[in-house]
């Protein structure tokens, strides 16, 4: 298998052995077409593609202070992610900055599933939060929010309660 693409950027094949997800209330995948740091900077990056998709680049650095890259898919409820220069684990805290900003990523809310914080990613050049994905920060915690004009869309992981 090739490294690279025809058109030089990294190519990171599917996961054929990737258990299935469970059935959640997203009905067909959502590709994310822009996602903005608070100053409006794009976090998309045109040399890493995860499943034939410009991937959401962030800056990220661990709870040791280790930093690195880390590439997540754009299609909204697909957890596929590749790191570079560190390496995480289950678990760990991650802060997350824009590569070419380095502005630290706002915080959203307080994770419904793990209590940790949930970041948010705009969707829009303005830092709108009526239009924004929120990501938890800990490492094995896929519960993310997708926020469209005032009401929430989609909800990757629900919390359920007795």
């Amino acid at each position: 298998m090739k490294r690279f693409t025809d058109k030089g950027t990294i190519h990171i094949p599917k996961n054929k052995f990737r258990h299935r997800r469970k059935k959640s209330d997203v009905s067909e995948p959502v590709l994310l077409t822009g996602c903005y740091c608070l100053n409006g900077h794009s976090l998309f990056d045109d040399h890493i593609q995860i499943n034939e998709h410009n991937a959401i680049k962030l800056l990220i650095e661990n709870e040791k202070g280790d930093k690195g890259l880390l590439a997540l898919s754009p299609v909204y409820g697909e957890h596929a992610r590749v790191t570079f220069d560190i390496k995480i684990e289950k678990g760990d805290i991650l802060n997350m900055y824009c590569p070419e900003c380095k502005e630290p990523l706002k915080v959203y809310s307080t994770c419904s599933v793990c209590d940790s914080e949930m970041l948010t990613i705009f969707l829009t050049e303005e830092h709108n939060y009526t239009d924004c994905v929120g990501v938890c920060k800990k490492v094995g915690c896929h519960n993310s929010k997708l926020v469209s004009s005032r009401r929430m869309l989609l909800s990757a992981v629900k919390n359920i309660t007795k």
